[in-house]
């Protein structure tokens, strides 16, 4: 399945806050180079002394960095690379997020077809746990509260929701179904999902409706559609799009298509468009290829010299960060590392 990942850092003057609906039309049609550092800056370099079990996600506070795997483990390392701890979870992860007020993290997981939010103090000590009544694809700390998106399914439909938790008191509060997809014969799974605050302000996006929300007091509406060009190379009319913001000069959009020859699917590849909306009409297209452990094609690092990498997105502000396995020549050993990078504003 297609798929599409857009980070917006900086909106203005591209964007007006409070304006209409946008759409955005993104054009494909020419691959370029990427240099890392026509985009962003060295920021930080952490050489984790033990290698983590599989993750699915990463969350940093001002002290610790946190992996979260896909079962019920969750790995605490210091932001020099030091490794802590590792303790464990009630079931399998569904996300995680944190107050660097309170030093606590919030972790929601599902366990014997129950979601539960768990409340965590930055040692793994168990604190507080919420049920839930549907599980969770994506949540962040905001406000306060911990903003979820959840998902439950009725026969063949899936349906998408906006819901914020009080971690103290466990009130929650629904603002509302935004999205339902549609499957054959019952069957459904869920999709991927993002929030991102920009501005003091709290948007989200899921997987497969091509649409960015924006959050207003207790309800959210429709901020900005996405349209790429040429439509007919995509796998299917369902569209795609997960949604990060940073602060910064660049868009970035991360998707899928097919060739021309290929309507099944089989050839699909991964791209990565950027397009500058402060300052310049810079914008970029590049192909990835390859996998998590050896990029043969991607963005081109030239600020750490590791070769092709491909960006993630990061709870830090303004930071995106890459990860990657060398061997150490001194040691002799593997060293995973995480590279964080400052997006030029």
């Amino acid at each position: 399945m297609k798929w599409i990942c857009i980070l917006i850092l900086s909106l203005s003057p591209f964007f007006i806050w409070g304006q209409k609906e946008n759409v955005l039309f993104v054009s494909t049609q020419r691959l370029t180079t990427l240099n890392l550092s026509n985009i962003a800056d060295k920021s930080t370099v952490i050489s984790l002394n033990k290698k983590p079990g599989q993750h699915q996600s990463i969350w940093f506070s001002g002290q610790y960095i946190y992996l979260a795997g896909i079962t019920n483990n969750v790995h605490q390392y210091h932001l020099s690379g030091q490794y802590i701890r590792t303790f464990k979870c009630g079931g399998y992860i569904l996300g995680i997020t944190g107050d660097e007020a309170k030093h606590e993290l919030y972790i929601p997981i599902s366990k014997n077809e129950k979601c539960v939010l768990e409340c965590y103090d930055y040692s793994g000590k168990l604190l507080r746990q919420y049920p839930l009544e549907q599980n969770v694809c994506a949540c962040t700390f905001f406000e306060n509260k911990v903003w979820m998106q959840q998902y439950f399914m009725r026969d063949d439909t899936s349906y998408y929701k906006l819901s914020n938790i009080d971690c103290m008191s466990g009130d929650i509060e629904d603002l509302g179904v935004f999205h339902k997809d549609y499957y054959w014969a019952g069957f459904s799974i869920a999709s991927t999902a993002t929030f991102s605050i920009v501005n003091g302000r709290l948007f989200f996006s899921m997987g497969t409706d091509s649409t960015l929300y924006q959050v207003r007091g207790n309800r959210f509406e429709p901020y900005l559609r996405w349209c790429i060009e040429p439509g007919k190379r995509f796998l299917s009319e369902r569209g795609v799009l997960n949604c990060h913001a940073l602060f910064g000069r660049y868009l970035f959009v991360k998707y899928s298509r097919n060739d021309l020859d290929d309507p099944d699917g089989i050839s699909c590849k991964d791209y990565l468009y950027v397009r500058s909306v402060k300052g310049s009409s810079a914008e970029y297209n590049v192909q990835y290829l390859g996998n998590e452990l050896s990029w043969t094609a991607g963005v081109v690092d030239d600020l750490y010299h590791t070769g092709y990498v491909s960006l993630s997105m990061s709870n830090r502000q303004d930071c995106l960060y890459f990860t990657t396995e060398q061997r150490n020549n001194e040691s002799g050993k593997n060293e995973y590392r995480i590279y964080l990078v400052r997006v030029k504003r």
